[in-house]
């Protein structure tokens, strides 16, 4: 439901920013640093993200607790952790949804950057 919550916010305020962005910002423009943006959380997310579920596997793995596909929705397994086990998870969970975060505001950027280039 978080996830859910979040995705909605997001998209709020990505439609706020076109709104503010068509003021003043021509479509390749806005395309431009959608792209950017796009670029970046896949330079920042696909390593951290990759590393959370490294980092949990690494915890995990050793106390069997990890069935076949637990990468699909790891977040279910961190009942599994130790208060200082979920604070070196967490480091890497955050930064990999920050990561995802990013890539979803820039993709969504650049399409309504190529949408407003085509018809407006």
């Amino acid at each position: 439901m978080l996830e859910l919550t979040l995705v909605i916010l997001m998209v709020g305020a990505v439609l706020a920013v076109r709104w503010i962005a068509n003021l003043s910002l021509s479509g390749s423009a806005l395309t431009e640093i959608g792209l950017l943006i796009l670029a970046m959380g896949i330079m920042e997310g696909i390593p951290t993200g990759l590393y959370y579920h490294v980092v949990l596997y690494r915890l995990l793995h050793p106390r069997d607790r990890l069935p076949p596909g637990w990468w699909i929705s790891p977040t279910q397994y961190h009942v599994y952790l130790s208060e200082d086990e979920k604070r070196r998870v967490r480091r890497w969970f955050f930064l990999g949804g920050f990561g995802f975060l990013l890539c979803m505001t820039g993709g969504i950027l650049a399409f309504s950057g190529m949408l407003s280039g085509a018809f407006f």
